[in-house]
């Protein structure tokens, strides 16, 4: 706390009621009754799960499509929009890391307003992700995979 304290300028018991904000926000969304965490199909969906941790180890050279867990077609299937999710955030994070050279805490004082680094690479950035999802979107409607296929249902 003090870290993002010297970075983004403010007191330690603003920083910590922050803090505290956050914390409380994830357990009213996860305690709360109208929350998704106590919705009938979220409690399909997790009896569904095998019990304790994945048991199964997939070859990354000879089967590639379940190492990573994604669809072996290309397209937007639920599979596949995983692990797009999980690697979009990190390629995120290591990209304005390099670009700023700021890590995390410091990318959150920079969006405060605390810090300003140079910042001629983002200027761009919204454009080049608009080509890229638009090249993404054209592809796999060509490919015909545009939507979740037949049996993808089972995303673990």
């Amino acid at each position: 706390m003090s870290v993002t304290s010297a970075l983004t300028g403010l007191s330690i018991p603003t920083v910590k009621l922050l803090f505290g904000g956050f914390v409380a926000h994830g357990l009213l969304g996860l305690l709360w009754p109208g929350s998704p965490t106590f919705d009938r199909a979220n409690a399909i969906d997790y009896s569904r799960r095998p019990e304790g941790p994945p048991g199964k180890v997939f070859n990354p050279i000879t089967q590639p499509a379940k190492f990573f867990g994604c669809s072996p077609h290309f397209g937007f299937t639920k599979k596949n929009e995983l692990l797009h999710g999980r690697l979009g955030g990190f390629l995120a994070a290591v990209i304005n890391e390099s670009t700023t050279g700021l890590g995390p805490i410091g990318q959150v004082a920079w969006w405060m307003g605390s810090i300003a680094p140079g910042d001629s690479w983002y200027r761009n950035a919204g454009l080049g992700l608009a080509a890229f999802a638009l090249l993404m979107t054209a592809a796999a409607y060509s490919a015909g995979h545009s939507g979740t296929l037949q049996g993808e249902d089972e995303i673990y």
